[in-house]
């Protein structure tokens, strides 16, 4: 159960700095900030992190091992995320839509503590289970 709590308290403690960090960007009008090198790590999260799911998971199943499996479905947040940067930070950079990233960073921290109940639910679900 440590396990599942923990992680849902790592997901809260996320969301509720992107959503500062969010909030504090629209009433600033500051938008992300572009770079080849940001942008080539988020294109590569984007395309590596959707494989690591399907790996950590497979292998997880394969080993009997929940936390394995779970520790895949954080990659799904980890691509998320990196879509998040990479759509903001391209329309900032060709349209200069300062509040795109902002909005969208909002939005991801709807998705992220839907994640985090989720996986809090079906982990404490699971150990009732085997009790």
């Amino acid at each position: 159960m440590d396990f599942f709590v923990n992680f849902f308290v790592l997901l809260q403690t996320s969301t509720t700095r992107i959503f500062s960090i969010s909030i504090y960007d629209l009433t600033a009008h500051q938008g992300a900030q572009d770079s080849l090198m940001g942008i080539g790590l988020a294109v590569t999260a984007v395309f590596l992190m959707p494989f690591l799911v399907h790996k950590k998971r497979s292998l997880g199943k394969a080993l009997h091992s929940k936390a394995l499996i779970e520790d895949g479905m954080c990659n799904i947040t980890c691509a998320y995320m990196a879509a998040t940067v990479l759509i903001g930070t391209l329309f900032t950079a060709l349209f200069n839509w300062w509040w795109l990233d902002a909005t969208a960073a909002l939005f991801l921290c709807y998705f992220i503590m839907n994640e985090g109940r989720e996986a809090l639910h079906e982990g404490l679900a699971q150990e009732k289970k085997d009790e």
